[in-house]
């Protein structure tokens, strides 16, 4: 993908969703997934939510690239290798 994937969420709404936390990590595989990142926004904590590209599962966590630029957050940046479960996962996108 040319360009990192938009929709970073900060809403403190957004959490993980157990129907995709039910999935085998297998099923990310070539998908993205939109986890949490912790962050700082004036001075106070909040969950950064960017997109991850599904490469790979080892250990039975899924492993993939973010594919957004951290706004919050100077802990990742946009193509460092993530490992999550999927029970840390919001949503889900598919790109042909």
């Amino acid at each position: 993908m040319d360009e990192p994937l938009g929709n970073i969420n900060l809403s403190s709404d957004a959490k993980p969703d157990p129907e995709l936390g039910s999935k085998a990590p297998k099923w990310f595989i070539g998908k993205y997934a939109k986890i949490a990142f912790p962050a700082i926004r004036n001075d106070k904590p909040i969950k950064e939510w960017m997109w991850v590209n599904v490469d790979c599962v080892v250990d039975g966590k899924c492993v993939g690239i973010l594919d957004n630029d951290p706004i919050f957050t100077d802990k990742v940046k946009c193509d460092d290798e993530i490992t999550f479960s999927p029970s840390e996962v919001a949503e889900i996108c598919e790109i042909d």
